[in-house]
């Protein structure tokens, strides 16, 4: 379902061309909705992770990925 949202690119096998899923494309927040949302400031411990902090604040992990979009994190080991 997630994937279906997202346009198709044409790539080049042998003498065809098959549209293939753009897993490049990446979600994110305009700058302007991040400064209309209520954030809450909040500190990480270390070993915290996304799941972490998602059950902290909306009692499911399986919301980390919101914690990672609006402070805009790509890549959870370096950022």
């Amino acid at each position: 379902m997630f994937f279906k949202s997202m346009k198709g690119l044409l790539y080049p096998i042998h003498d065809n061309q098959i549209v293939v899923t753009d897993i490049f494309k990446r979600v994110g927040l305009k700058k302007p909705a991040v400064g209309k949302l209520a954030l809450e400031k909040y500190y990480i411990d270390d070993g915290n992770t996304p799941e972490d902090i998602a059950k902290i604040f909306y009692n499911n992990v399986y919301y980390h990925w919101v914690i990672l979009v609006v402070n805009d994190i790509v890549n959870v080991y370096e950022e």
